[in-house]
């Protein structure tokens, strides 16, 4: 059976991580995946990973000291990227014309009624940002172009 580190991660995160740094010319680095830090890490038992209702024990108490007690031990964070405001208005012309360029090419086979309400929705407020995302993506695929 596969694990995150081994299919999830790889696959999934730091491909999407590489291709985000690559399009804005950054150079990211995962330190934390050093294969000799990793396998040792995972020999330790588990009172040396979890410690006060949070994992990572170790690197909290590497942290430095100067570092705030509220910062060390606060809850995960993710990174949500604001795609309700881009759909409003950075990729708003892309997605007006890519549901042009799905009337022309697949009026036939699709009723394309539900995404115009949804974009008009999502424009005047509503928040349809996943369902969008995927028509779009989808959208962009079908016409061999990126999502740029």
């Amino acid at each position: 059976m596969e694990s995150a580190a081994t299919s999830y991660l790889p696959e999934q995160v730091l491909v999407k991580v590489d291709r985000a740094s690559m399009a804005s010319a950054l150079e990211c680095r995962a330190p934390f995946l050093d294969r000799g830090l990793v396998e040792f890490l995972l020999g330790l038992p588990n009172q040396y990973h979890f410690g006060r209702g949070h994992g990572k024990l170790l690197l909290r108490h590497a942290v430095p000291a100067g570092v705030p007690e509220e910062i060390r031990w606060r809850e995960k964070q993710g990174f949500t990227p604001p795609l309700a405001a881009w759909m409003r208005l950075s990729l708003k012309e892309s997605m007006r014309e890519a549901l042009d360029t799905c009337r022309q090419q697949l009026s036939e086979i699709l009723d394309l009624g539900p995404i115009q309400e949804k974009l008009e929705m999502h424009w005047a407020g509503a928040d349809h940002s996943d369902e969008l995302f995927r028509w779009f993506a989808l959208s962009r695929t079908m016409q061999g172009t990126t999502l740029g």
